[in-house]
């Protein structure tokens, strides 16, 4: 006998009452079902970019761990990974505004960034729990803080380094973020220390701009704290894209931002247009 269709290809849904399985899907999860197994099970692409199957009332381990996202608006918080009561108090409280940059390299993001930095706001990165990593493994392996931050974020960054055996201090960096953060641990392991830093900024009055937005699980984190993220586009003689996938850009943004002239006028039209 053929299992009952519940859920069809294309659907949108979200956590049901008999979710499990803990983080899977992200903080606020939605996804697409992408499958239907003839045992019943469907399998869901999480917007995040996770896939997996899951349980319907119908299939051999019935149990409802989804429901139609239509129906979302009816399902108590905890059950469809929304934050709860006490966690929307202390966002309305204390939000400050929350500015997130993405673009390639040369684009302009920093400089952006660097802007709103000078009037008072906290600039907190997606990638700074990574850069202290690397950070600590320099400062053990003896190099002096000068010596590390030439390699984080100055002119060695992009150069072989022989306490890297060869690899520069970015490939070191990008290997952390993707194939050991987002891919060995959890792919929402970066997004959520960012949003714990945020939050500790807002609840001491801070407004908060990021400029290493590069994900859509990044895009999808900053706009569920109110913030908005804008993609920089420059010129293709300015700027360098990689084949890495943080490189890439594969991201929906709320905005684009050109930036066609030089770094002092384009600081300008961002005071202009954020301060």
């Amino acid at each position: 006998m053929e299992p009952e269709v519940i859920f069809e290809i294309g659907d949108r849904v979200t956590r049901g009452p008999d979710w499990e399985w803990k983080h899977q899907g992200g903080r606020d999860p939605a996804g697409t079902v992408i499958g239907i197994e003839s045992d019943g099970w469907v399998e869901v692409r999480w917007d995040i970019g996770d896939v997996n199957v899951y349980r319907t009332p119908t299939c051999s381990e019935p149990a409802t761990d989804l429901i139609h996202l239509r129906d979302a608006a009816d399902a108590p918080p905890s059950l469809t990974g929304q934050a709860s009561d006490d966690d929307l108090v202390l966002t309305k409280a204390t939000q400050g505004r929350l500015i997130g940059f993405g673009g390639l390299a040369g684009s302009g993001k920093s400089t952006a960034a660097d802007v709103l930095v000078a009037d008072g706001w906290k600039r907190i990165k997606f990638a700074d729990p990574l850069k202290n990593m690397l950070r600590s493994f320099y400062i053990t392996a003896g190099l002096s803080f000068d010596e590390v931050e030439r390699r984080i974020e100055g002119d060695l960054k992009e150069e072989e380094d022989d306490f890297l055996l060869g690899r520069t201090p970015r490939q070191a960096m990008q290997n952390l973020g993707d194939a050991w953060g987002r891919m060995s641990i959890h792919v929402d392991l970066w997004t959520e220390a960012w949003r714990s830093a945020v939050l500790k900024a807002f609840s001491e009055g801070l407004n908060v701009v990021t400029d290493d937005v590069r994900y859509q699980n990044e895009v999808n984190t900053v706009r569920s704290l109110g913030g908005l993220v804008y993609r920089i586009e420059r010129g293709v003689q300015f700027v360098t894209k990689g084949s890495h996938p943080s490189e890439k850009l594969e991201f929906n943004p709320d905005a684009v931002l050109l930036n066609n002239s030089e770094p002092g006028e384009f600081a300008d039209k961002v005071r202009r247009i954020f301060l």
